[in-house]
């Protein structure tokens, strides 16, 4: 049986970064709590997350309320078209301690007015935990405006 791909992102407008709906939200590094991680995933927030002068080996971090199989996410770089990640990974863990990388990126900057959307539909197992791990970012603040993941429907 074909499962069918939900086009909505799982992930609600989240209001801080330990939701009541079960969503929590946190990353190695923030410049200030204006700039906290939640606000990736508030669609139409001008609002973005950022890195405090943090360039290499940094991650934002979502757990869900369940395990999820994604077959899609979305990521959006910052609103000041500079201070882009360029190499990173997207990673999947039920422990929250061993990651197992769902998909690579190397010297493919996310840029702001571009919406990155990127497949991984190969990926069959449901995990309780999502990273974006950055090796290496431009300085002097990196960070994301958006990021969406997309799940089958049950």
């Amino acid at each position: 049986v074909d499962k069918k791909k939900n086009w909505i992102g799982y992930v609600p407008n989240l209001g801080s970064c330990n939701s009541k709906l079960g969503f929590s939200v946190s990353a190695s590094s923030t410049f200030s709590s204006v700039f906290s991680p939640h606000h990736v995933f508030n669609i139409g927030d001008s609002i973005e997350w950022c890195t405090l002068e943090i360039t290499t080996n940094f991650l934002i971090k979502i757990e869900c309320p369940e395990s999820i199989i994604v077959w899609k996410f979305t990521l959006r770089g910052r609103q000041s078209g500079s201070e882009r990640i360029y190499n990173w990974r997207l990673e999947g863990s039920n422990k929250n301690s061993t990651w197992t990388t769902l998909y690579s990126n190397n010297n493919n900057y996310l840029v702001t007015n571009v919406l990155h959307s990127f497949d991984i539909s190969s990926n069959t197992t449901p995990y309780k935990y999502y990273r974006i791990f950055v090796l290496n970012a431009e300085p002097f603040n990196p960070g994301l405006r958006h990021w969406q993941l997309y799940t089958y429907l049950i």
